[in-house]
């Protein structure tokens, strides 16, 4: 069934759409992107429904999942344009769908412009954008390592899959000092470094797993599996 047909039943029906009733739509309609976006249009366009925020955000992300970023920018703008709040998530939503496609250079020129506006990243933001730039489409060590250590200064804790992935991307690229550097870091915060999962250069993860060791006499190799 087309867009044009879903309308007309839609208006043949006089539902009361409500902001919650809007977003399970767009929830269960999200792998159907061009038609839940027209729907998303039509609705907003009704004199007794207004969007919201969170009705906005589903869009934009269902945009970018469809890797349709021009659709995705306009939402946004428009979504600017009428005064709705924009908020981290926002942000971090236009930032994951880049990322996530390899287009990580876009990526950080939204994180960047994110807080040009004002708006500061979240533990969310960091996390996202960091496993992106460590992430084969999107391989960017350089600027994985900055932002790691920004996110650590502001005190976001980093996960377990987080760890994994940083650590195992400083392993291929052969950046030692870094690993050190980061795993000092993850032990002050009581995580556990997976070092044994580690993926990367089979030398440095041996070094790796040495230094945990020693540091940590006594301690189950199991501890750090």
């Amino acid at each position: 069934m087309d867009w044009w047909s879903i309308k007309e039943q839609l208006e043949k029906c006089c539902i009361r759409f409500t902001p919650k009733v809007v977003i399970e739509v767009l929830h269960y309609s999200r792998l159907h992107a061009g038609m839940t976006l027209q729907f998303f249009s039509w609705v907003g366009n009704h004199t007794s429904y207004r969007h919201t925020t969170q009705s906005y955000n589903m869009a934009i992300k269902i945009a970018g999942q469809a890797k349709d970023f021009k659709q995705m920018r306009s939402l946004f703008y428009e979504m600017r344009r009428k005064g709705y709040l924009i908020t981290s998530d926002t942000w971090t939503i236009m930032i994951m769908q880049y990322g996530r496609t390899g287009l990580t250079h876009i990526a950080l020129r939204t994180f960047r412009e994110m807080k040009e506006r004002g708006h500061s990243p979240n533990e969310s933001t960091f996390k996202l954008l960091i496993k992106c730039l460590c992430g084969k489409k999107g391989w960017n060590v350089d600027e994985a390592v900055k932002l790691f250590h920004v996110m650590i200064k502001r005190g976001c804790r980093p996960d377990k899959e987080l760890a994994k992935a940083y650590l195992s991307c400083l392993c291929e690229v052969g950046k030692l000092s870094d690993a050190r550097s980061c795993i000092e870091s993850l032990q002050k915060t009581g995580l556990i470094v997976p070092v044994r999962d580690l993926n990367g250069h089979a030398r440095l993860k041996a070094d790796l797993i040495e230094e945990v060791w020693n540091k940590n006499t006594g301690k189950s190799p199991q501890q750090f599996s």
